[in-house]
Parts: C-alpha cells; sequence; structure tokens
C-alpha cells in the first residue's frame, strides 16, 4: 500500500505531499490542475522511463520519493535480499531524481537502485491502472506466481526454482551429480570411499569374473541407477511428431532405461532432452538440459501401463536418412564383440502355428509361421503380418506335441520383406532334446 507521495520540481508542480489512507482515495480537480502528472509521477518512481522535460523549469532537477507498506512476500524478500537491500518495520522508502541533463538516479531505503531494480520492485509495491498500462498481467513472473497460488504449490515451486539454481550453476550442478551418483566430494569420504572400494571389489572380482561370464560383456558401460525426468520426441508413421515427459531407470553415457507409455520398436529414434548429470555427457557440458539421439535397442512388456525401454544414445545428430524418414526403423552399430547369448542358439527351419496376445493377454490373431532359430532361452519366428501391438505369443509346434508362451523382445523386416520376432520364453524349458 503507498502510504505517502511527495513530488518536487516535476513538471508544473513546484512541490506536494500526498498521505493516502485505507480504503479508497480520490483525487479530484479541474482539466489541468495536475491529476494526471501525480500519476506519471508515480510510474517514474516504479522505473517509469526518465527525461530531461520531466524537470521544472529553471530547476535543476525534480525528486520524486514514496512510502510504502508493504505485505509478507517471500518473492519480495529474496529480491531485496539479492539487492543488498534491509527493509524495517515492512516499509520501504523509494526515491527517485532526474536531473536537467537527462541523469536520473534511483534509491530504495536510501541505497542506490537502477531503474531495473525498481521495475523489478514495482510489481509487489504497487500497480497503475489505464489504458493499456496493467503491469502485472504483462509481466511473466507475476503470471507464474498467480498460478502457483491458485494451484496453492508454492513450496513445490520453491524447491523446482532452488533445483533450478543448482543447475544452472556449474559447481552447485558437479556437486549435485557427484550426490546423485552416489559420489561424495569431502576429502576424507572420497578417502574412506577409496578404501572401502578396493575392499569391495578384491571380494566382488570373483563375482564379477563369474558374472561376466554369463553376460558376455552385454554392457561396455557402467549405468547408474538415476531416476530423472526426460522429455522424449518421436513421430509415428503419419510423420507427425509426438512427445512424452518419461522417467529414467538408469543412465550411462551411452545409454539409458525409461519407463514409456508410447508404443515403440526396435530400432525407432527417438530425441531425448533431460537434466543428465555433467559426467554422464558427452557434449553440452554447460548447458541446463542434455539433448540427444538415441536408437530403441530393447522393449519389455507392459507393467502397469509403461514399458520399460532400452535406448543407445546416437549423438547430437540423427543417423542418415532420418530427416527423409523419421518413423522408421534402423539398423545402427551391429554388434561386434562376443557373442551375447546366454545360450547358442541351433538353426532349424520348422513350420509352427503362432497366436499372438495383446497386453491385457487377449488373442488377437491365430496364423501359421517359421521358427528360423531355438535354444532353450529363446526364438526367433517368421510370421505373416504379426500385429504391431502383439506383446506375447504362443508357438505351437505340432510335430513335437509342443507349444509355449514367449515375450517379444525384438522384431525386424528381413530382406524377404517378412517380419520376425525375436522372443524370450516365459519360462526356464528346456527344449534342446525337442530341438534334436
Amino acid at each position: 500500500m503507498l502510504l505517502e507521495l511527495a513530488v518536487e520540481n516535476y513538471a508544473v508542480i513546484e512541490k506536494v505531499r500526498v498521505r493516502f489512507h485505507p480504503g479508497l482515495n480520490l483525487l479530484t480537480g479541474e482539466t489541468g490542475s495536475g491529476k494526471s502528472i501525480v500519476v506519471d509521477a508515480l510510474g517514474l518512481l516504479l522505473g517509469g522511463r526518465a527525461s530531461p522535460e520531466m524537470v521544472r523549469t529553471g530547476t535543476d532537477r525534480a525528486r520524486i520519493s514514496g512510502i510504502f507498506e508493504i505485505a509478507e512476500s517471500p518473492a519480495l524478500a529474496n529480491l531485496l535480499e539479492s539487492a543488498g537491500i534491509e527493509m524495517e518495520d515492512r516499509e520501504i522508502l523509494v526515491e527517485r531524481e532526474i536531473q536537467n541533463g537527462g541523469k536520473s538516479r534511483g534509491f530504495v531505503c536510501n541505497r542506490p537502485a537502477t531503474a531495473l531494480l525498481l521495475r523489478e520492485l514495482a510489481v509487489h509495491l504497487a500497480d497503475i491502472h489505464g489504458q493499456h498500462d496493467q503491469q502485472q498481467l504483462f509481466s511473466p513472473a507475476v503470471q507464474c506466481d498467480m498460478l502457483d497460488s491458485f494451484a496453492a504449490s508454492g513450496d513445490l515451486a520453491d524447491q523446482v526454482s532452488d533445483a533450478f539454481r543448482t543447475l544452472i550453476d556449474l559447481d552447485e550442478k558437479l556437486e549435485y551429480d557427484g550426490r546423485l551418483l552416489g559420489h561424495d566430494d569431502s576429502a576424507t569420504s572420497q578417502k574412506e570411499s577409496r578404501t572401502q572400494r578396493r575392499e569391495s571389489k578384491r571380494k566382488a572380482d570373483k563375482e564379477e569374473h563369474s558374472a561376466a561370464r554369463k553376460e558376455a560383456n552385454r554392457r561396455t558401460r557402467e549405468r547408474f541407477d538415476v531416476s530423472i525426468p526426460a522429455e522424449v520426441t518421436g513421430y509415428d508413421k503419419s510423420n507427425k511428431d509426438w512427445h512424452e515427459v518419461v522417467q529414467t531407470v538408469d543412465l550411462s553415457r551411452s545409454g539409458a532405461c525409461i519407463l514409456l507409455r508410447k508404443r515403440v520398436i526396435v530400432g525407432k529414434i527417438l530425441y531425448l532432452r533431460m537434466a543428465m548429470p555433467v559426467v554422464l555427457r558427452t557434449h553440452d557440458y554447460l548447458d541446463q538440459t542434455y539433448g540427444t539421439y538415441a536408437v530403441v535397442r530393447w522393449i519389455k512388456p507392459p507393467r502397469d501401463g509403461f514399458r520399460a525401454v532400452g535406448v543407445e544414445f546416437v549423438g547430437q545428430l540423427p543417423p542418415p536418412g532420418f530427416r527423409e524418414r523419421p518413423w522408421a526403423a534402423f539398423q545402427l552399430g551391429q554388434w561386434k564383440g562376443p557373442n551375447r547369448r546366454a545360450e547358442e542358439r541351433e538353426n532349424i527351419t520348422e513350420v509352427v502355428e503362432i497366436e499372438y496376445f495383446d497386453e491385457s493377454e487377449r488373442v488377437i490373431k491365430r496364423d501359421s509361421g517359421l521358427i528360423e532359430n531355438i535354444s532353450a532361452s529363446g526364438v526367433r519366428v517368421c510370421g505373416q503380418d504379426p500385429p504391431e501391438c502383439a506383446d506375447l505369443i504362443r508357438i505351437i509346434r505340432p510335430k513335437v506335441s509342443w507349444s509355449i508362451f514367449a515375450i517379444v523382445r525384438n522384431r525386424f523386416k528381413g530382406r524377404d520383406g517378412y517380419e520376425r520376432l525375436c522372443a524370450q520364453f516365459m519360462k526356464e524349458t528346456l527344449v534342446d532334446d525337442n530341438v534334436k
């Protein structure tokens, strides 16, 4: 609330002091008596543009001052604190001085202040209503405050603001990334953690060695259990883009696992934006968000409406051909390392019956197909136009009176134009005797 306004040597006003009281205050008078000049002076006090024409003729400077009583406001308190200004008795003295040479100076609580600071304070002190002159509704910051106030999300907004300030400060960001990945930056903790890691490493060497055999070097980069939000962009067959905000399950420098509602296929190119820890980035080290193209490598069956999708990062640029066909599936980076399968697959050719099920386990199609290879844990079949929504299949082998359910892990089209499904058996069933 404006308690008092003093104007000196401004326009045609030599000196005037107006005190205001709670409730409605009216300034009345004939045309030309100076009512609008008082309002203009208040606008100048709140950071309006100054000009030498505002100084009263025959004087060297104009001065305007106002005393405001304010309510408690965390945003205003933060603004004053950042400017090094202390407030007493919930009152603020704001002053503006204009010299006849055109220069102007501002003061808040007897401390020098820029016109920008006065404009930032204005939204908390007063609001001038006039033709095309409603200040607060045009302020993005005030719009956000109004929305947060309406949604009663003040505490959540403060948490987001703190997180944002952390992410834009590089030092704090690196410290935050260390905590996120389970590292402690203190010297003592680092020394203790190094000792603990050495001891743990010795004990885990044998376990890691045996686990490496089973894993067959499937993972080339260490992944961290980090859950952060990410925005995913993809394209459907009509060349329309879609967007979904997802949550990561784990992260590494080369890829991630995300929880996705949208149905995608292996080989699909997605674009991800997220607050990636700096230590896991390969570019955009100083940016607030990290953007990268990624190719879908594997997909797990849906659970509670979400699919766990494994993606491998491609980089800042999409693969060749993406601009022309962004909806297509791409075969990138064929594996050239050791055999990654847990069991060897045997190549066979056998006609089978295939039942296709959707995520609610309803049969959506029955058709004949062809087994191309099989092992104790999985199979690859060739089908005739298998449904895209098929997450589960049942393979029936009439020759050996054998059937089993399998989860679809991958699908691709061969050179002959027929689609292949790579599936994992739902049970640990040894089928070697049947294969033989």
